[in-house]
């Protein structure tokens, strides 16, 4: 049996209000350490890319930098794992997100046993995923 889609009635006499964005937190040297690491999910040095994590994106939207993960860019004939995972449709949603908290995770785990944590950025609570 199809999808139907369901279409939602906005009433207008109630007022609608822009989602506001969350702060969330950038960090420049961040993002260029996590570009150094090889990638998250398969190894690969030399072609990293930062990725933010889907979780909390949207339109105009980005998540917190402490999120991302290393992820390989194109490379020897392939698309790389930030395309794989990030992009190409290959995991549902629910499976992508849990592989980007575990590279996350490891990313961040690479960059404190380096003693490279931007003095700037504060730490990630781990609990908190």
């Amino acid at each position: 049996m199809a999808a139907r889609a369901v279409r939602a009635r906005i009433n207008p006499a109630v007022p609608q209000s822009p989602r506001p964005k969350q702060q969330v937190l950038v960090s420049e040297e961040y993002r260029a350490l996590v570009r150094q690491l090889p990638c998250a999910r398969c190894g690969h040095a030399g072609a990293t890319q930062f990725c933010h994590a889907d979780l909390g994106k949207g339109a105009g939207y980005k998540t917190d930098d402490r999120r991302g993960w290393a992820g390989c860019g194109p490379h020897d004939g392939t698309m790389g794992c930030h395309y794989l995972v990030g992009s190409s449709g290959h995991y549902p949603k629910e499976r992508r997100r849990l592989l980007e908290a575990i590279y996350a995770r490891w990313t961040r785990e690479q960059i404190l046993q380096a003693g490279l944590w931007p003095s700037a950025l504060p730490p990630w609570d781990e609990q908190s995923e």
